[in-house]
């Protein structure tokens, strides 16, 4: 900034010496005169732009140098990735190298105990020969002798329901439904609701043992042999129960029911599929397509929000069907409707279609 003030001050105190101001020409004297002047001023502005135009071709440079750096930084990271990736694949190798080097030994071992047995003479080769078939021998023979008992034993085949007809009041029988192994249920009938009722879901007031997590849920939890207790038969049970055969639904004491109820898989959250059309009071909410919640999986679809965490216990909940009665006697039941079994109800005295 310097060199440009002094530069244009020079120029100032010289141009009354170049002529007047029409004139576009300068002498030789002028020019020389002109030139002895300036030309100490402008060498230094000119060295300082070759020198800027030097930093810029650095700078450029190293832009350059920088970018094939990254490049060849990516290239290096990838190149260890895949290191890694065989690191791991060696690793697993060796330890089933290292099994197999055990499994070596005590091989090893037992061939070599069974040399010194035969060496001592405790035992010829002849004689490990026949002992050998008798003992086979004698296994095929004990199979044989359970496979007989095994045809002559009756099999027991038990029900995939509750029974049809039935005294009012609880009782506990085992059942078996496709895709499970046999299990307990309670087995519910009054003079109002006839029989066959499966209790899925019981909970006495407020009950801390239903704030659950979601693999508990899953099970099922509580004890059925004790009719008075809290218990929840599963989600996987109940899904199973509802996906083959069409049930209905009761919810007490509230006395609301849904004449379709379908519970889907583990994969589908459990979901609500279809809960056909529901008449009474069904304070307790099952709202279709609605995912099952618990503490530690949000289901509810409602964001910052885990309504089963607020609430303690696991449900259906939904933005809009989040309450919960904690301080009531809830009890659960489905009813299987098959259309060509007659149900037995002890309050009508009469046998009808479902």
């Amino acid at each position: 900034m310097m060199l440009l003030v002094v530069f244009v001050s020079a120029i100032y105190l010289i141009s009354p010496s170049l002529g007047s101001e029409d004139s576009c020409y300068l002498s030789e004297e002028q020019e020389d005169e002109c030139a002895a002047v300036c030309y100490p001023m402008v060498k230094p502005m000119l060295r300082y732009f070759e020198k800027c135009q030097e930093k810029d071709s650095q700078t450029s440079q190293c832009q350059k140098d920088y970018s094939e750096l990254l490049k060849r930084h990516t290239e290096v990271l990838q190149q260890l990735n895949e290191v890694n990736v065989k690191y791991e694949k060696l690793q697993s190798k060796l330890e089933i190298l290292s099994e197999l080097g055990v499994f070596e030994n005590q091989f090893r071992e037992d061939i070599a105990k069974l040399r010194e047995v035969l060496k001592k003479g405790e035992m010829s080769k002849s004689q490990v020969a026949i002992k050998n078939t008798n003992e086979i021998m004698l296994l095929e023979s004990e199979i044989s002798i359970i496979n007989q008992k095994k045809s002559e034993t009756p099999t027991i085949t038990l029900p995939d329901r509750c029974p049809q007809s039935q005294k009012p009041g609880r009782i506990l029988q085992e059942i078996h439904v496709p895709g499970s192994d046999p299990f307990k249920v309670v087995c519910y009938t009054d003079r109002e609701s006839g029989s066959g009722w499966i209790v899925v879901y019981q909970k006495y007031y407020h009950s801390s043992p239903f704030n659950r997590s979601y693999e508990e849920y899953a099970a099922g939890f509580g004890d059925r042999s004790n009719l008075r207790e809290d218990f929840f038969l599963g989600l996987e049970k109940l899904h199973l129960l509802t996906d083959g055969r069409p049930h209905e639904l009761m919810a007490a004491p509230f006395k609301g029911k849904c004449n379709r109820f379908v519970l889907g898989s583990r994969d589908e959250g459990y979901m609500v599929k279809s809960t056909g059309k529901c008449s009474g009071n069904m304070e307790v909410g099952f709202v279709q397509s609605t995912k099952f919640s618990t503490f530690d999986r949000d289901e509810d679809g409602d964001p910052g929000r885990n309504w089963a965490e607020r609430r303690g216990v696991g449900w259906w909940f939904d933005s809009r069907n989040n309450a919960f009665f904690e301080n009531r006697i809830i009890r659960i039941l489905i009813r299987r409707q098959d259309s060509n079994n007659a149900l037995y109800d002890i309050g009508r005295r009469h046998i009808y279609k479902k």
